[in-house]
């Protein structure tokens, strides 16, 4: 409808997906190309393209990384394009060295895009657990991405993942 106001979030590809009028300008858009940005996301290549510090390891068995200790962590920079819309994923899987029996643990983690930033505190009940946390953020400056423990329980992380998405309108219908 002209004039109307619509919110849509279209990932991949680069096709003309959208064309109109808005309140009397005429655009056109295309979805942003969903390309990866992180080398080695899923560890498969070991530690490669990744820094560590403090107490972070490399779990060889099982293709993942381990954040042991508060303040462990690993980075890597990435070709960010400040303005522009990510999506971050990453599986999380907590344990402790007593194993996954009864009782719950915390888990702590740091998340930073460039200079946004997120914390999550991860609650995980008796039981084997783990999820996917996915984080929608606008990248201001910097290319950094960086994922820390900054409290309770050690766990592992895996298949990291940024990608661009949005919206390309700069170009109008002709």
């Amino acid at each position: 409808a002209v004039g109307a106001a619509h919110a849509v979030r279209i990932r991949g590809g680069s096709e003309v997906v959208a064309a109109g009028r808005y309140g009397g300008t005429s655009v056109w858009a295309t979805t942003v190309s969903s390309v990866e940005l992180v080398t080695n996301g899923d560890f498969s290549g070991g530690s490669n393209s990744w820094t560590w510090s403090g107490d972070a390891a490399y779990n060889a068995d099982a293709q993942r990384v381990q954040l042991n200790e508060e303040n462990s962590a690993i980075s890597q920079s990435l070709a960010l394009e400040a303005g522009r819309q990510y999506q971050f994923e990453m599986d999380i899987e907590p344990w402790s060295a007593g194993g996954f029996g009864g009782g719950s643990t915390t888990h702590r983690v740091d998340i930073a895009l460039g200079s946004a930033s997120a914390s999550y505190s991860l609650t995980a009940g008796g039981g084997f657990i783990s999820t996917t946390l996915t984080w929608d953020v606008t990248a201001d400056s910097g290319d950094d991405l960086v994922i820390s423990r900054s409290g309770g329980s050690p766990f592992d992380v895996d298949n990291l993942s940024v990608t661009a998405f949005g919206w390309n309108t700069n170009s109008p219908v002709t």
